[in-house]
Order: structure tokens, then C-alpha cells, then sequence
């Protein structure tokens, strides 16, 4: 039982090593970091039964039949964005970690321009940006704020993207916009315009 016991605290150690340490590392441009992500909502939903079940395992003395539903837990949560489009601690790590960055180090410029229903510029408003193939999930390219123009600038490569944004903090005035679809070729300064509407208008 005892050696039972040392190998429940083992993979209880082991299954906070593979989410804090990713969290700790793995630092995308225009983001925040991993680590803070995790606590933010939606994810911090799951989150917590993962260091729950995590921490049961290393902490508690006795094997218990408990054990295995907590590493079972433990398991499900960490699985890849490939598989579970949930908000977990896996989706959030394998989403971070296995997009390809070298879309911040291109020079093509992408300019997303928000409007009121009236034509005015839409100030300090986050755009977020993703790759046209993302799965749902925090913005796999990044984001930016609008400017007095009301004008959020990105520094990407051409290629297919989609615009959409922060429904955490989007002014509750307006109609938050599903995904918009855009094409950013090169050369050329790209514009998307944006015009949001009124609830209830």
C-alpha cells in the first residue's frame, strides 16, 4: 500500500508539472500570460477540478477507488484542442503551444476599423484575431486596441483570417459580432470595416 501510495503522490506531482510549467513558459505577443488565461473565465470552470483532483492525488494518504477517477479527471482535462473543444487546461495549452508564431514577424499590415451605428470611431475597444482554421478559444494570433480612429493595426502575414471579439469586455450598448471573415494579402495595407448596431435597434 505504501508503494501505491508514493506512486498516487507521483503522478499527482507529475500532473501539475504538465500544467503549470507550459503556463509558466509558453509567452505569445498580445496575449496574456498562460498562466493567468487559465484562472480567467471560461477556463477557469475547468481549471479548478484539475488542481482539485491533481492536488487530492499528492496530498491524501490512503488509496482510495477515488484515485482513479481523479486521474481519470486529470486525463480528460489535459487532452489536446484536437479533440475536446471545451475550454480546458489541454485545449489552452495545446492551442498556445502548437500554433506557429510566425505571424508575428511579418510586416503586412491589417487594419480593423470599428464604428458605432452612427459612423463614429469605437475607442479602446480589443479585436482579436485568429487564423481562419482556429477552433474556438482565446485568439491564436493575438489582439489589439482601437485607436481615437477607432482603428486596431495588426503586423501579420497574408493569408486567411478571422476578426471577432472580447465578449468580457465589449460595451453592452452593442450587438457583439460573430466571427468576421478576412483576406489579408500582401503589399498592401488591408482594411477591414466593422460597423457594430444597437440592442434592440
Amino acid at each position: 500500500m505504501e508503494r501505491l501510495a508514493l506512486i498516487k503522490k507521483a503522478v499527482g506531482l507529475i500532473l501539475l508539472v504538465l500544467l503549470l510549467v507550459p503556463a509558466l513558459l509558453v509567452k505569445q505577443p498580445g496575449m496574456p500570460p498562460l498562466l493567468i488565461m487559465m484562472f480567467m473565465p471560461p477556463f477557469l470552470l475547468f481549471t479548478i477540478p484539475y488542481l482539485v483532483a491533481s492536488l487530492y492525488l499528492l496530498f491524501s494518504r490512503r488509496v482510495r477507488r477515488a484515485d482513479v477517477i481523479a486521474i481519470l479527471i486529470c486525463a480528460v482535462l489535459l487532452l489536446p484542442s484536437q479533440v475536446l473543444s471545451l475550454p480546458t487546461p489541454g485545449f489552452l495549452l495545446s492551442y498556445s503551444t502548437e500554433r506557429k508564431l510566425t505571424v508575428y514577424t511579418e510586416n503586412v499590415t491589417l487594419e480593423v476599423v470599428v464604428l458605432d451605428p452612427e459612423g463614429r470611431p469605437v475607442v479602446g475597444l480589443e479585436v482579436d484575431l485568429w487564423t481562419i482554421e482556429a477552433n474556438p478559444g482565446p485568439p491564436d494570433v493575438g489582439f489589439a486596441k482601437t485607436n481615437e480612429s477607432g482603428v486596431a493595426t495588426f503586423k501579420i502575414s497574408p493569408g486567411d483570417y478571422k476578426v471577432g471579439f472580447n465578449l468580457e469586455n465589449f460595451p453592452e450598448q452593442f450587438i457583439c459580432p460573430s466571427w468576421t471573415p478576412v483576406t489579408v494579402s500582401e503589399g498592401e495595407t488591408n482594411v477591414k470595416v466593422i460597423k457594430l448596431s444597437y440592442k434592440g435597434g
